[in-house]
């Protein structure tokens, strides 16, 4: 898995919070933990790496699509999330994100 690479970019992932959070990641994964985001916290992830890290909209979706395909961290709901992360065009991500966050039968993968 790489990290996102934004040259001399102010506000750039620092590599030691990088390696730091992967390789504890990496230990959970390993010791049988199942870690899960919830449509929520994938929302807020494709904000903050935004407007923290001045990452565009298409490689936040991307980068996480990639990160929930890496075996680290998976979808609370499934495999329709990594569609909504794929998907260009109409309705915004939140848009898609927001009915299964309140929709129960959602909540299983």
């Amino acid at each position: 898995m790489e990290k996102w690479s934004h040259g001399s970019d102010p506000h750039s992932c620092p590599p030691d919070t990088y390696s730091y959070c992967l390789e504890r990641l990496s230990a959970l994964v390993e010791g049988g933990v199942e870690i899960l985001a919830s449509n929520q916290v994938i929302g807020e992830a494709f904000i903050v790496v935004q407007h923290h890290y001045g990452v565009s909209a298409e490689d936040a979706k991307t980068e996480l699509r990639n990160v929930l395909r890496s075996g680290l961290v998976d979808t609370l709901n499934g495999s329709a999330v990594l569609e909504m992360l794929a998907t260009r065009g109409g309705a915004g991500l939140f848009d898609r994100l927001l009915p299964t966050i309140t929709r129960a039968q959602d909540w299983r993968r």
